[in-house]
């Protein structure tokens, strides 16, 4: 986790190197300038106002601790808040690491769970304050974060949280096959809570891809993101036409843009814009590799020696999907669309 840490006072900023050094996440320091020229520290950036320097960096980390008061950070992320899809994870901590206190984006943004990594690592009381965790109940949203589903209607979280908690047992349904250990892992922790059942009883369905929805107003609907996309093509080919070559090829495997967790390429096209919007645009990491890594893949691909000459390896698009899926099980073999090469696979174990 890239993660800030914004202390206030001399302790606050002592508490922020000694947890940078603990930490195995890459964090940034800032110090008020007021305690700053109190401490010889190394490394630190220093504000003078707090919602100018959040206004800066609230979206640029996928954390954020404060080390102060719970009001001053309630205040200075307000503005701010817009989706516990999208916000960051936002801790609260004393300046003498009594208390860590989850504030936002328990859940998705893995908040809770960074909370108590906190608090052990600096000897405090995590305190968590979200419904399902006090009452170690399922969460649906944790569950699909940690397993890699997308839910498409996360409307109906609340819904079916707030029917948990309260004591009812819901039913959960696999079309997925691939889940079927993880749900009977969970109904065994959380059986209270949830019970495998077929479809039409079920209240969370998880489905193969977005064609299988027949219903998202009475139950919440995840779908796997198992799919790792492979891409090669000429400098500078427009995003539209890469997209549309890649939505093509999804089409033909059977699998939606919603099951794509990653696009892969090789490390000649990390700055290719085209290629990095149709990653932002399908909400997927978008990673590549040298031409040595590609080339140490183990598999039979489709070579082609102007590919070779030209970039060092002989199949970007194939080589970088098996790479990417951890020799995953290929749906689509190296194929040229509108001269955009695309090649899919998928894990062959995901959440299991």
């Amino acid at each position: 986790m890239r993660a800030a840490v914004i202390a206030y006072t001399v302790n606050g900023a002592i508490l922020a190197e000694k947890l940078r050094h603990l930490s195995d996440d890459e964090i940034d320091i800032y110090v008020s300038v007021k305690s700053a020229k109190y401490i010889d520290a190394e490394n630190i950036i220093t504000f003078k106002s707090t919602p100018a320097i959040i206004r800066d960096i609230f979206y640029q980390y996928e954390g954020i601790i404060f080390i102060g008061a719970a009001a001053i950070a309630v205040r200075s992320i307000a503005p701010y808040i817009t989706s516990k899809f999208k916000d960051p994870a936002v801790l609260v901590m004393d300046d003498h690491a009594i208390h860590v206190i989850s504030l936002l984006s328990g859940h998705v943004g893995g908040g809770n769970e960074w909370c108590v990594k906190v608090a052990g690592m600096l000897g405090s009381d995590a305190v968590i304050t979200t419904a399902t965790d006090v009452n170690n109940a399922f969460a649906v949203d944790v569950f699909a974060v940690k397993n890699h589903l997308k839910m498409i209607n996360p409307y109906m979280i609340r819904d079916i949280s707030t029917r948990i908690v309260n004591g009812e047992q819901l039913g959960i349904y696999m079309q997925a096959e691939e889940y079927e250990k993880v749900i009977q892992n969970e109904c065994k922790k959380c059986s209270k809570n949830i019970k495998i059942t077929d479809y039409e009883n079920a209240d969370i369905v998880i489905l193969k891809n977005k064609s299988e929805i027949k219903d998202m107003q009475s139950k919440i609907i995840l779908i796997p993101r198992n799919i790792v996309v492979g891409v090669g093509c000429r400098r500078g080919t427009e995003y539209l036409k890469i997209k549309s070559s890649v939505m093509t090829i999804l089409e033909k495997a059977g699998v939606s843009a919603e099951n794509v967790n990653c696009v892969a390429s090789i490390n000649k096209k990390a700055d290719e814009k085209g290629i990095i919007e149709l990653a932002e645009e399908l909400q997927a990491d978008f990673i590549t590799y040298t031409a040595d890594e590609l080339m140490e893949v183990e598999g039979e691909f489709e070579p082609s020696m102007t590919v070779y000459n030209h970039v060092g390896a002989d199949n970007v698009c194939g080589r970088s999907a098996c790479r990417a899926s951890c020799n995953g099980e290929c749906l689509v073999p190296k194929t040229v669309e509108n001269g955009v090469t695309v090649s899919v696979y998928r894990y062959r174990v995901y959440g299991g």
